[in-house]
Formats: C-alpha cells, sequence, structure tokens
C-alpha cells in the first residue's frame, strides 16, 4: 500500500482504525464523516484563501492605477513647466541687451555704466538710482 497522506493517517489513529483491516460499519461511517469534514474545511480555506487574493489584487490594482494617474499628472505638469521655461528663455534671448533706442547709460545692469556718482559728506560714494538693490549703501559697505 501506497503511503498515507498524515491527515488520514490521524483520522483513522485517532477512530482506532489500521489502513490494513475493514473497519466495522459505525467507524466506516465515522470516519467518512471525518474525511468530509475535512474536505470541507479544505474547501473552506481554500475558498477564504481566493477571496483574500481577489480582494488583495483589486485593491493593487486601484493603487496601481492611482498611482499610473499621479505619474501622468505630474509629468503633464512638468511638460508644461518646461514649455514655459523654454518659451520665456525664448522671450528672454529675443530682447536686446538695453531698450530700442535707448540709452545705454541709463539701461540698469547693461555693464556699460551705473549711472550717475553721487558722494556722500565722508567722500565715499553712493549709488543714487533708487530702483537698485543697494540704492544708498556706502561703497566700502558692499564688499
Amino acid at each position: 500500500m501506497k503511503s498515507l497522506h498524515n491527515l488520514p493517517r490521524r483520522q483513522l489513529r485517532r477512530l482506532g482504525l489500521a489502513p490494513a483491516r475493514v473497519p466495522p460499519t459505525d467507524a466506516w461511517r465515522t470516519l467518512l464523516d471525518e474525511v468530509s469534514r475535512a474536505y470541507g474545511d479544505a474547501d473552506q480555506e481554500r475558498y477564504l484563501l481566493e477571496r483574500s487574493q481577489d480582494i488583495s489584487s483589486r485593491e493593487m490594482e486601484e493603487l496601481y492605477d492611482a498611482l499610473q494617474h499621479e505619474r501622468d499628472r505630474l509629468e503633464s505638469r512638468v511638460s508644461e513647466r518646461t514649455a514655459a521655461l523654454a518659451a520665456s528663455e525664448a522671450r528672454f534671448r529675443s530682447r536686446p541687451s538695453f531698450p530700442r533706442g535707448g540709452n545705454p547709460e541709463s539701461f540698469p545692469f547693461s555693464g556699460k555704466s551705473l549711472g550717475p556718482r553721487l558722494r556722500g559728506d565722508d567722500g565715499t560714494t553712493l549709488d543714487s538710482r533708487p530702483h537698485h538693490p543697494f540704492a544708498g549703501a556706502r561703497r566700502h559697505q558692499l564688499r
């Protein structure tokens, strides 16, 4: 006889039966009830496992879809900002270094001239341009 699985071996031992002997009718019925109950328990466990896997799979699909949606949204925002930056950069590069017809001496930060200078009481040079971030600062304070 082929080796028995542990479950029927335990069931036979619990009922006081041996695999090589034919059991009495009442023991046979009890054995069949035990086997039927074991099959029912296995079916219930398999059902619960399959149901759990289905629920987990559905939840993972929902999370994956949400993640894909968020990734697409972020990629779209990055593309929009990249395009806006490229357009802004193109506009900036197409501008002349100082306004058309303007005097380079009066254009702030043109690199040509920083405009008129004033001298303070102590003889230090003051920047007279009010729009300059260091307007009114003493030269030695800027170093």
